[in-house]
């Protein structure tokens, strides 16, 4: 994340996602540990998915247009 951050445009939009989330009994990765990352590195959305279910798939790519949406329309030309 920091990588990307300091070698991309300053507008970048990073999104944490965890998959699986239909399967919360063999979860891996607590959920708090995943929040405590996307706050560590200021990343942008943190969100579980289910590719299976479909849980939340509209949601993110909703919420990543409207994210992209709102900064571009900040600008007249997009210079990055």
């Amino acid at each position: 994340a920091k990588d990307l951050k300091a070698n991309a445009c300053p507008d970048i939009k990073i999104f944490l996602i965890g998959n699986k989330a239909d399967l919360e009994e063999e979860r891996k990765i607590p959920k708090e540990k995943a929040e405590s990352f996307q706050k560590e590195y200021e990343l942008d959305r943190f969100m579980e998915t289910s590719a299976k279910t479909g849980m939340n798939a509209k949601e993110l790519f909703a919420e990543a247009a409207k994210l992209v949406y709102n900064d571009y329309s900040k600008y007249t030309s997009y210079d990055c």
